[in-house]
């Protein structure tokens, strides 16, 4: 049911015995009267309910002779307890004072009506002469004024260039300024000792190409740029039989090759191909042997070539790899072949060919 001041009243009667009618002027709200009663109060109410706080407050608007204590002894003490129950709202007010209990239930559709009941209740039984006039809430504060904005200035002419619009970053270009790359440490160059054995090739000194067998040792650097290395090797190369008026030659070279590089490059990294850049020097003995020649000169001639080459090598498994030189050999005297006192039977070329292919496995 829904409550109004009448009924407020009327529980209070019920609640409070009265004391025999005086005639005196209603209390104004929050004046004193009278002694000041210490009161206790007991207050559950369900979700949704003003809290003991406001219950309080609306108690204290009306009078000023109720004062609530958390621990009071002796006295008067006001249980509120409000629960849900479907969509209305049960109360229930009880005072006690020594053994004497009074009860009063109130139910309504919203929980602040119960509770607004059980405050006229609680100001009457507490100050018989309190106002019971709906307490008047203080208007809202105004709201501030809107200050105009200010016109806007004249715009002036800057003398200033305007900036370029700046470039909107990429996403590899963020991903480089929050992930710097630490530059890649190089190892540090190592000496190698290798040696091996291959084919080496020979061409300008007989009509035909001489090849022989070409076992090396080779000391080296595995640094980049500046890598001195050197190798030396064998050959013992035998050219056919070529005509030589009125019989045949055959050329042998018997020499050692001495080769030495300044220059390694290497873009790829050690597990590819790298390139030296080198000179070669020849020295040991340039054999002739004629069949069916009178009086031929010496058999055997001193044999001296230099000319630049280029080396590659490829790495394989860890101690073997290849090489491969390409070059070119200019003999420091062209030799010639001819009878005693006869013409020239055949002259070596002033610019040769060399090429040498060789395995090398690597002794430290």
């Amino acid at each position: 049911m829904r409550l109004g001041v009448s009924s407020a009243l009327a529980l209070a009667l019920l609640l409070v015995p009265r004391e025999p009618a005086q005639a005196s002027e209603p209390s104004e709200p929050g004046a004193p009267h009278g002694d000041i009663e210490h009161v206790a109060l007991t207050y559950h109410v369900a979700d949704g309910c003003p809290d003991q706080a406001a219950f309080v407050s609306a108690i204290e608007a009306r009078t000023r002779r109720a004062h609530f204590d958390a621990q009071t002894t002796g006295t008067r003490r006001f249980v509120v307890d409000i629960e849900r129950k479907g969509a209305n709202f049960a109360g229930r007010l009880v005072v006690e004072q020594g053994t004497s209990r009074a009860t009063r239930e109130v139910t309504s559709t919203t929980c602040k009506e119960v509770v607004e009941a059980f405050v006229l209740v609680t100001v009457i039984a507490i100050d018989p002469s309190a106002s019971l006039s709906p307490v008047a809430t203080p208007p809202p504060p105004p709201p501030p004024e809107e200050v105009p904005p200010a016109p806007p200035s004249a715009p002036t002419e800057s003398t200033e260039a305007p900036s370029p619009p700046r470039e909107a970053p990429s996403a590899g270009n963020v991903g480089a300024r929050q992930r710097p790359k630490s530059p890649k440490k190089e190892p540090a160059p190592e000496w190698h000792l290798r040696a091996g054995a291959g084919a080496f090739v020979a061409t300008g000194i007989a009509d035909s190409a001489m090849i022989s067998a070409h076992p090396v040792i080779d000391f080296a650097s595995t640094a980049r740029g500046l890598s001195p290395s050197v190798r030396l090797g064998l050959v013992w190369a035998n050219s056919s039989a070529q005509p030589a008026y009125p019989g045949q030659v055959v050329f042998g070279l018997r020499t050692l090759v001495l080769s030495g590089c300044a220059v390694r490059i290497a873009p790829w990294g050690e597990r590819l191909p790298s390139a030296r850049i080198c000179g070669a020097f020849e020295g040991g003995v340039l054999a002739v042997r004629p069949y069916g020649l009178e009086r031929a000169t010496s058999p055997d001639r001193p044999w001296f070539a230099a000319g630049p080459l280029v080396r590659f090598d490829l790495p394989i498994v860890d101690r073997l790899s290849l090489s491969a030189d390409a070059g070119l050999a200019l003999p420091f005297e062209r030799e010639r072949v001819y009878s005693l006192a006869g013409p020239t039977v055949t002259v070596v070329e002033a610019v040769q060919f060399r090429l040498a292919v060789s395995a090398l496995l690597r002794a430290f």
